[in-house]
């Protein structure tokens, strides 16, 4: 899953580094003085830009790239990597970095596909200093296919500014990255945070089914119970019980967060 920097790395491929020289033209591939963490940047941001479902005027084929694309940010699946094989360049005509990414399906059976991320000169505000400072912003993933021609997703992007409008690029500072990293983590955080909950509570729908049809015939101490959701069947180091009434009278019950069910039963230690 791409959130993070590291999760980005220096391509060497088409023999060349990224942000060495063109091996049929000799231009060079980074036309920037961004260093690495700039980049690696750009690409993780770039994850909002593949929400959602492919275009739907294209055909199975070109969904299928763009999917692949979706998937290194999205999937946990170690077989995909993004590498920049090119740096930002064209900063005054066509500003945009190249990526290759590649899914290694195992038994050396490795795909992999070319992107163009385009790229913007997205303003920063700059108090008390002239307004022309800016960062670079991807904006518009985009590959060639053989007899689709360029395709773009999203489909339609904000039109690109150019170096040159905004003359003052503003170096994202080491501050500025962790702070990017942090907020990364948060976002996960509160991600895995949220599936937590929606476990606990359809294990407490399905158990509330089974057992009773109010929430009160089981004894749900969630204000005294400590941090969601290690205790919420629980006060202290008690097993809170079913009070539904026939065999199920004073039987304790707790949450397993492996199986993610409510078990009657005692809670095992640890």
């Amino acid at each position: 899953m791409i959130t993070m920097p590291a999760h980005v790395t220096a391509a060497q491929g088409e023999g060349h580094t990224w942000d060495g020289n063109d091996i049929e033209t000799g231009h060079a591939n980074k036309q920037t003085t961004m260093d690495w963490a700039e980049h690696q940047r750009i690409v993780c941001e770039a994850r909002s830009l593949v929400q959602g479902e492919p275009p739907a005027t294209y055909n199975s084929e070109v969904k299928k790239v763009f999917n692949t694309l979706k998937s290194a940010y999205n999937d946990s699946d170690n077989r995909i990597t993004v590498g920049v094989t090119k740096g930002i360049h064209q900063p005054t005509v066509n500003p945009h970095l190249q990526l290759r990414v590649s899914m290694n399906y195992g038994g050396g059976n490795v795909s992999s596909y070319k992107f163009h991320l385009d790229v913007t000169a997205e303003s920063v505000a700059s108090p008390g200093l002239e307004d022309d400072r800016y960062q670079w912003k991807g904006v518009q993933f985009s590959f060639e296919h053989p007899t689709q021609g360029v395709c773009k997703w999203p489909l339609v992007a904000p039109a690109v500014t150019k170096k040159g409008a905004l003359k003052r690029r503003l170096s994202i500072s080491a501050v500025g990255l962790q702070a990017h990293m942090d907020e990364q983590l948060r976002l996960e955080r509160e991600a895995q945070i949220a599936a937590e909950k929606k476990a606990f509570d359809d294990a407490l729908t399905a158990f509330i089914a089974t057992y009773g049809n109010k929430s009160g015939n089981i004894t749900h101490n969630a204000a005294n119970a400590g941090d969601f959701p290690t205790a919420n069947f629980r006060k202290g180091n008690v097993n809170a019980k079913v009070s539904g009434g026939g065999n199920l009278q004073s039987k304790m019950v707790y949450y397993n967060k492996t199986k993610k069910e409510i078990v009657i039963g005692q809670a095992p230690r640890g």
